[in-house]
């Protein structure tokens, strides 16, 4: 069962980043990564070897990094964008790669120049206006992605306005068109500027991986 709206979904680029370096105490060889992923999938393991092969030497947190990303973030969005427009439902699908400065806690090393997980939401609800020392590309690019996230939340069309905006943060008059998901081009909007732009076929390759694997769903939500 699911909500018949329209659905905004997405991920980071680096979601996956968090999770893996909070446990950079612990070190890991290539051979415990293809145990433990070996461990997960079983037989079908030696697809994900392949599409996610560790570094010859050293520690792969890398590649793990990218693993997480993409199985538990990106392409189970793309997955609910999937589901949602064969329901006939508009859904519009987002990657965060804008390597943010500004990170707190515990990850603030890890994260600071990435774009880890969680670190859109200081974009989207524009708390970069609060932040003295912001650059005009940061503030450029809170202002739209602000504007994108009200107008969806408004009308559930992140290009279409709704009600009065607010003249200080709405940016709407500048946004690129940011295009419905459908399962032909794949589109993706990409945030790593100040200029956000759409995207074909992003992924399309780990993502069908994924899809083929199967994702952990809750019964009766997906």
């Amino acid at each position: 069962q699911m909500a018949k709206i329209p659905v905004l979904v997405g991920g980071n680029l680096e979601d996956g980043r968090i999770f893996v370096y909070l446990g950079e105490k612990f070190s890991i060889n290539p051979l415990e990564y293809w145990i433990a992923v070996f461990g997960l999938w079983g037989r079908e393991g030696l697809e994900v070897i392949e599409k996610y092969p560790a570094e010859s030497d050293g520690d792969p947190k890398e590649t793990i990094t990218r693993v997480v990303t993409d199985y538990i973030f990106q392409c189970l969005g793309r997955f609910v964008a999937d589901t949602y427009t064969a329901a006939g439902l508009p859904a519009y699908l987002y990657d965060f790669g804008y390597p943010t400065r500004m990170f707190w806690g515990p990850w603030s090393d890890i994260c600071k120049g990435h774009s880890c997980h969680g670190g859109e939401l200081m974009f989207v609800f524009n708390n970069i206006i609060a932040i003295q020392n912001a650059t005009e590309e940061e503030r450029t690019l809170a202002s739209k992605m602000n504007a994108y996230w009200a107008n969806f939340v408004t009308t559930g069309d992140p290009n279409t306005p709704g009600g009065t905006p607010l003249p200080a943060l709405d940016d709407s008059a500048n946004l690129t068109h940011w295009p419905a998901y459908e399962a032909q081009d794949r589109p993706w909007m990409n945030f790593s500027d100040a200029s956000p732009e759409p995207i074909t076929h992003f992924k399309d390759g780990y993502c069908a991986l994924w899809d083929s694997i199967g994702y952990y769903r809750e019964p009766g939500i997906i």
